[in-house]
Order: structure tokens, then sequence, then C-alpha cells
């Protein structure tokens, strides 16, 4: 029953990643693919291959960024 209720929460984690991933292949085909998407900082090779889709850095995904 716990894991009927967690099915959704799971199914839009996974869309979401998805669709991360998608934008980050058309990233790749650009120039823009290894720096973040708000800040433009380059993104350290560890970070990229633990998650290649992720579009922020940890600043910018918490809205500490100024920039």
């Amino acid at each position: 029953m716990q894991q009927q209720e967690m099915a959704p929460a799971r199914s839009q984690r996974l869309r979401i990643r998805q669709a991360r991933i998608q934008v980050a292949l058309q990233r790749l085909q650009s120039v823009t693919y290894g720096e973040w998407v708000r800040c433009g900082e380059q993104i350290a090779v560890r970070r990229l291959q633990a998650r290649p889709e992720a579009p922020f850095c940890v600043l910018c995904e918490d809205g500490r960024q100024d920039r």
C-alpha cells in the first residue's frame, strides 16, 4: 500500500529527470554544455559525471547566487 502511495511521486521525479536529460542533450550540441545554466560558471568534471543533467549549481538552486 505504501508503494502505491509513493508511485506518483517517483513517476514525477523520473519525468523531471527525463526532461532535464533532454535539455542537457540539447545543450551538449551547443557550446553551453559544461556551464551552469543560470550563473554560467564551469561545471566540475566530477559533478558532470555524477549528474550530467543538473542545470544549476547549488548556489543558484538555492537562490543564493546574485547573477
